[in-house]
């Protein structure tokens, strides 16, 4: 690290901000000791430490971001998302062609499942939307829904800082895209966002879209709702993006320890019996009565996803 501040480099801006943002990216006590081998000033304390400590962490990341972003021009001395994605792929020795989840910025790798990262070139990223919130309790929920015709579509929508609107994944035919750090309360159910993660399939179920979804390739065909939750005539749900979901799901519990458990018996609290396709209280799910895996219907009257492509997708796991 150089002690010289470069012409129109802005000091007291880029202590401010790695001061405000420490906690919410994650960095703060978590920078990989082998970055800190190789930029040592990584070592002073840009929250807690003396004006001096500030100092010397800001320019050793603006010293980080000229070796990273060499070509970019992005040097400002800003410890911000970008900096911190780029420092887990330097030192935390996961391949750049590795599938993985991101979870309070650490990657978890998937291999069964086929995961493109809000971190990928070609993935989509709801960060710089701002539509998320912080968690305030451990995960224990997951939540699928139906959200958008396609996963840019889904992203297109939510990428809107006054949506108010946000998921943690869309899933597709070419994959599940993660578009939000799990740590983050992404906004899509309500009441339960505080500990729930949220996956949109981004298909719909109703049959006005059967000549749209036929036109773009998908292989499906026009079928009856085996559930009484919604419509009684839809479209099954495109094969891939199926068993992209089928794949996810499993990994998603096994990285946050939410039980690989579906509601069944006659009120969604039993360990066996039929999948049931109630709604539960908002008390029951508050106090984590049910902690497991459900459609958003199980959260709210008025919703039917996915109760009618449960079965398609999660027949014959432990889900089904």
């Amino acid at each position: 690290m150089s002690d010289i501040i470069p012409y129109g480099f802005d000091l007291d801006s880029a202590i401010d901000y790695n001061e405000r943002k420490a906690q919410d990216i994650g960095w703060y006590g978590d920078i990989p000791a082998d970055a800190i081998s190789d930029h040592p000033c990584f070592v002073h304390d840009a929250v807690e430490g003396s004006r001096p400590e500030k100092e010397r962490f800001a320019l050793e990341v603006l010293a980080f971001q000229k070796v990273a972003f060499s070509d970019s021009g992005e040097h400002d001395g800003k410890f911000g998302q970008g900096t911190w994605t780029e420092m887990q792929k330097r030192y935390n020795n996961i391949p750049d062609e590795a599938r993985y989840v991101v979870w309070n910025n650490i990657r978890h790798l998937t291999p069964p499942a086929e995961v493109i990262s809000f971190e990928d070139e070609n993935g989509y990223d709801l960060h710089p939307a701002g539509n998320f919130s912080k968690r305030k309790t451990d995960i224990r929920l997951i939540v699928i829904h139906w959200g958008g015709s396609t996963v840019r579509g889904l992203y297109k929508y939510f990428n809107d800082p006054d949506r108010d609107l946000s998921t943690h994944f869309g899933i597709g035919p070419d994959g599940s895209f993660q578009m939000l750090d799990l740590r983050h309360r992404a906004w899509h159910a309500g009441f339960v966002n505080d500990y729930a993660i949220g996956v949109d399939i981004c298909q719909q179920p109703t049959r006005d879209y059967y000549d749209y979804y036929v036109d773009k390739g998908y292989d499906i065909e026009e079928t009856l709702n085996q559930t009484d939750r919604g419509r009684s005539e839809i479209i099954s749900l495109e094969p891939q993006t199926a068993a992209h979901l089928r794949e996810l799901i499993p990994e998603l519990c096994r990285i946050t320890g939410v039980p690989l458990k579906a509601p069944r018996g006659p009120d969604g609290l039993s360990d066996e019996g039929d999948i049931w396709h109630g709604t539960f209280s908002e008390d029951e799910l508050d106090d984590g009565v049910f902690t497991g895996v459900v459609g958003h219907h199980h959260v709210k009257s008025s919703k039917w996803d996915m109760a009618c492509w449960w079965e398609s997708v999660f027949g014959g796991t432990e889900l089904g």
